[in-house]
């Protein structure tokens, strides 16, 4: 074997495996991860630099303990008497269990790792403007699976319609 390929074959498992990795984990989220409802609030407009996804924010409120100073946080949730998340407890330090997941705190606000929903190309812009429009309204709310600190987005909803089946019928 040349030095060459004894140095590529190693970096290009190496550069393969990270991907992977990333996958896998997000897969499993989806799969066994605890499912919350968040609902959505209205947006800014969308940064056109950024690509096609629909930009989420969400009405959850922060704890009110200005204790707990900007930066990593783990975040507790618990569902409200109509199936929304809200937050339970903050906490710089870890927290353990399927309702959990690690947040950024900036300027007292909470910052999640689930703020983009990825669509094709073409339904974005669409899809952007439909839950820029319902989510004044609060028709709009995310699925979030959470496991083990990590979540992924699930489904987007509009009128407890998921975002695709919403365009569909809002275009007949």
């Amino acid at each position: 074997m040349t030095p060459r390929l004894f140095i590529f074959i190693p970096l290009a498992v190496i550069q393969l495996s990270v991907p992977g990795w990333m996958i896998y984990r997000q897969e499993q989220v989806l799969q066994h991860g605890r499912e919350f409802k968040f609902q959505t609030a209205p947006v800014d407009p969308p940064d056109a630099f950024r690509g096609r996804y629909v930009e989420l924010q969400f009405a959850v409120a922060s704890s009110s303990d200005d204790k707990i100073p900007d930066g990593k946080v783990w975040v507790r949730f618990e569902a409200d008497e109509k199936g929304f998340a809200k937050i339970q407890e903050e906490s710089n330090a870890p927290l353990a269990g399927d309702d959990v997941v690690i947040a950024a705190r900036r300027g007292g606000r909470l910052h999640f790792p689930f703020d983009r929903y990825y669509m094709e190309e073409k339904a974005a812009p669409e899809a952007e403007a439909a839950y820029r429009d319902n989510s004044e309204h609060q028709n709009a709310y995310a699925s979030v699976r959470i496991l083990n600190g990590h979540a992924a987005i699930e489904e987007l909803y509009i009128d407890n319609k998921p975002i695709r089946e919403f365009l569909r019928a809002d275009r007949k």
